[in-house]
């Protein structure tokens, strides 16, 4: 959350846009990282055991990561119950976050943007 207010008020983005940036910044390093592991692993130190094993264990991180953020009641509200969803239109300004596969009809921050910082 805090990366979505900052993107909010110095790029004056609406919710919405925030996210979209967001996860377009995720994505963008998570591949960047699958790069340079992939490029590391496949060069003269990929033959090295505990280079193999650190990135083993980095890929478990970042995968371990995911799932508790998909399963904790911390980030999707009391009584989630998680249906495997990994993808869909995510409500922030309802009291309980779900993933649905259409946007809201009626999104209550469409359209409002924070003034710019000076």
């Amino acid at each position: 959350m805090n990366a979505i207010v900052v993107l909010r008020y110095t790029d004056s983005l609406t919710l919405q846009d925030a996210v979209d940036t967001l996860c377009r910044l995720i994505e963008d390093e998570g591949r960047a990282y699958l790069a340079a592991r992939d490029r590391i692993l496949h060069g003269p130190l990929g033959t090295r055991p505990d280079v193999v094993a650190y990135f083993g264990a980095v890929d478990h991180l970042i995968g371990g990561t995911q799932a508790y953020h998909y399963l904790t009641p911390r980030y999707f509200g009391d009584g989630y119950a998680p249906d495997g969803s990994t993808s869909g239109w995510l409500s922030l300004t309802e009291p309980l976050a779900r993933l649905r596969p259409h946007p809201a009809t009626h999104p209550v921050d469409a359209g409002r943007r924070l003034p710019a910082s000076r």
